[in-house]
């Protein structure tokens, strides 16, 4: 393979280390493993979250769940099953979902509960971490992860698929199995 002409192949997860030897030929010994480091945007510094949520018209006084869509793996579905589930339990809660990949119908009463944002400047994006109280990630398949790791980095909890990368950058407790 043309990869094994490379003297060094740097791999962003041990996920993709094991990925690359799966699938190409290449000696394990050229391949280094450097986690992705989150820019000093993504950090515990307050922030005013009223000002925030004002800007996106974002409710301030509910519980917010952080979710990705921008491509069909990070499994926009199963948060929106995940998420008529929490609504029978509390429906003091709000969806802010970034991307938007997913294209079935939703119940309608549900999209009322679901935000979406459509462009993030760096700054905004780092401070939607801050203004959420949870980031469920129910990826299918990650090279790394790196929307937990900065939301960890931001000081928000995360709630993520046991599979690929996520086992490795986050702790048992915080994975669950998609089939459970």
């Amino acid at each position: 393979s043309k990869l094994a002409k490379f003297d060094l192949i740097i791999a962003v997860s041990n996920q993709t280390k094991k990925d690359l030897l799966k699938y190409y030929d290449i000696d394990k010994k050229k391949i280094k493993v450097l986690h992705y480091v989150p820019e000093k945007i993504f950090n515990k510094k307050r922030i005013n979250k009223k000002r925030f949520c004002n800007k996106y018209n974002i409710p301030i006084h509910k519980k917010k769940i952080l979710v990705f869509d921008h491509i069909f793996y990070k499994n926009f579905e199963f948060s929106v099953k995940i998420f008529e589930e929490i609504l029978k339990i509390n429906n003091n809660i709000v969806l802010i979902k970034i991307g938007n990949n997913y294209n079935k119908p939703i119940n309608p009463l549900l999209e009322k509960k679901i935000f979406q944002m459509k462009f993030l400047n760096k700054k905004d994006y780092s401070k939607i971490f801050k203004i959420s109280d949870l980031l469920l990630f129910p990826s299918i398949y990650e090279g790394y992860g790196i929307p937990c790791v900065e939301a960890m980095k931001s000081g928000l909890p995360v709630v993520a698929n046991n599979n690929s990368s996520l086992k490795e950058i986050l702790p048992k407790n915080f994975l669950f199995n998609l089939k459970d």
